[in-house]
């Protein structure tokens, strides 16, 4: 709700009607997928059983799930076990070595202990070649400081669910005020300078994303966790660098020539709550709020799809669904997504 007004004041992103191409693709989608439950249980890499463990393993993932990509461009991988992870995934087998160098990320008590320093950190992340995980120190920092919160406040993470009765915009809001790390929001005043991409100070505008939060609610929902929410259509899409782009590819938002060309270049960096990166992202859930009312479908469900297209066409199972154009990605130095 607190970007509908911000709608307006786009100057660099348009929100079009351009949407017939990407609701059949969506239809036709939802007619193929799994569209109940994803499918948890052939994730390696996923727990499989014991309700508090998993709710602490989506917790610490959803806390740590941002920027995976060195600043030369490159991803960050790790290999367990004889197999390369990349992104997420790369998270996840962090976590699982951990676990086998008995550096057990999921036990707040541990993390919250002088026994868990920034060295044993960096054991479970070193990656595929000898790089340090980006943003380590940001990521350890976030740790101490969601298992002291967890377990000063709630005693654990599946208490802290439990408090939002079923609820998923109260257990957003538990989050976001708890938890500073989730505070994905920004308080700004409007710049009509293209060039000026500063961080915005207090101004006439709130825009709330709360991408990590939420997306950690739909995993609770849609995991092994299998949590009832009765709101959960209330939930927006996870506003990061992939969903934009598919959404632009598919004419649903378009970019603005100036952007566009900034974008086109491989060093390029939008500063982490500027105005265009602000654009980038409310406009895309605005667009996709926009067509969840007009389908029907949930917009949580939308984004799952969009994000499944990316992972075909990065497979290059679907090199012409676009006739081989692509729009480039923005990209943000930050920890919200």
């Amino acid at each position: 709700q607190s970007l509908l007004p911000f709608e307006k004041h786009l100057q660099h992103v348009k929100i079009t009607n351009n949407t017939e191409q990407l609701k059949q693709f969506l239809f036709q989608e939802a007619e193929l997928s799994e569209f109940d439950r994803i499918d948890w249980h052939n994730q390696v890499l996923n727990p499989k059983s014991d309700y508090d463990n998993i709710a602490q393993w989506l917790f610490t993932v959803s806390s740590l799930n941002f920027c995976f990509w060195h600043p030369d461009n490159t991803a960050y991988k790790l290999e367990l076990n004889g197999k390369i992870y990349s992104g997420y995934w790369a998270l996840a087998a962090a976590i699982e070595r951990g676990r086998q160098l008995h550096i057990n990320l999921l036990d707040n008590n541990y993390v919250c202990s002088q026994q868990f320093t920034f060295e044993k950190l960096k054991l479970c992340f070193i990656d595929d070649g000898q790089k340090e995980c980006p943003q380590l120190q940001k990521r350890y920092q976030i740790l101490k400081e969601s298992a002291y919160v967890v377990k000063s406040k709630f005693q654990s993470v599946d208490q802290l669910i439990r408090e939002s009765n079923h609820s998923a915009l109260r257990l957003l809001n538990l989050i976001v005020e708890n938890f500073q790390s989730f505070q994905d929001q920004f308080s700004i005043s409007l710049q009509k300078d293209f060039n000026q991409q500063k961080k915005f100070v207090k101004g006439q505008t709130d825009l709330k994303f709360f991408k990590r939060a939420q997306i950690f609610i739909a995993e609770l929902f849609y995991s092994a966790y299998d949590y009832k929410f009765t709101d959960i259509d209330q939930l927006t899409i996870f506003a990061d660098y992939r969903i934009p782009q598919m959404l632009c590819q598919f004419k649903v938002i378009q970019y603005s020539d100036q952007l566009l060309e900034m974008l086109k270049d491989p060093k390029h960096l939008l500063e982490a709550g500027s105005q265009l990166e602000c654009e980038i992202r409310a406009a895309s859930i605005l667009a996709v709020y926009k067509l969840s009312q007009e389908t029907g479908m949930k917009q949580i469900m939308i984004d799952f799809l969009l994000w499944n297209l990316f992972k075909k066409i990065q497979a290059g199972s679907l090199e012409s669904l676009f006739g081989g154009t692509e729009v480039p990605m923005h990209r943000v130095i930050g920890w919200f997504y």
